[in-house]
């Protein structure tokens, strides 16, 4: 048969050259009436590497459908640490608010309570059971505030803590 590389190049130098004879080999019947395919070998090849491009292009919606999948769930799973970190450090919060407390209450009770004359001082927040109701998360910080500053004062005067409710 008729090498398909060789005819292509000859084809290609007499249209560059048409004055140029056709080579030998490519003298024949069947190259001059074209029966002589002399594209397959290149038609097949194109059809090859089309199949490989598609092949490779499947695989990266794939992968990149994976990564996507994958993107979502650690996305969520972030967000879902991140809730539970803010969980954490607003218990940690007020465990350390809850602790401060108990060891100036603890240390409340450790003093001797006064003898002789002696002065009283009662605190109330007036509304403190409707703004309980409404908003209990900002009460609960209100009234450590609260405490806070009493206890502050208490201790500035040498007083002493009898009850906190």
């Amino acid at each position: 048969g008729i090498n398909a590389e060789y005819g292509i190049v000859a084809l290609l130098v007499m249209r560059d050259n048409p004055d140029a004879e056709l080579p030998e080999e490519l003298n024949t019947e069947a190259f001059r009436n074209g029966s002589v395919d002399l594209f397959a070998p290149l038609r097949q090849r194109i059809a090859e590497l089309e199949e490989e491009k598609e092949s490779l292009i499947q695989g990266q919606t794939s992968a990149i459908s994976a990564l996507s999948s994958s993107l979502a769930d650690v996305t969520a799973e972030q967000q879902r640490l991140e809730a539970e970190l803010a969980t954490a450090k607003a218990a940690l919060a007020e465990g350390e608010r809850a602790l401060a407390d108990a060891r100036e209450r603890l240390g409340a009770l450790t003093q001797l309570a006064p003898v002789g004359d002696v002065a009283l001082v009662f605190t109330d927040v007036q509304g403190s059971t409707t703004q309980w109701e409404m908003h209990a998360d900002v009460m609960a910080s209100a009234l450590a505030t609260h405490n806070t500053l009493i206890r502050n004062l208490i201790d500035e005067h040498g007083g002493y803590e009898v009850k906190t409710e």
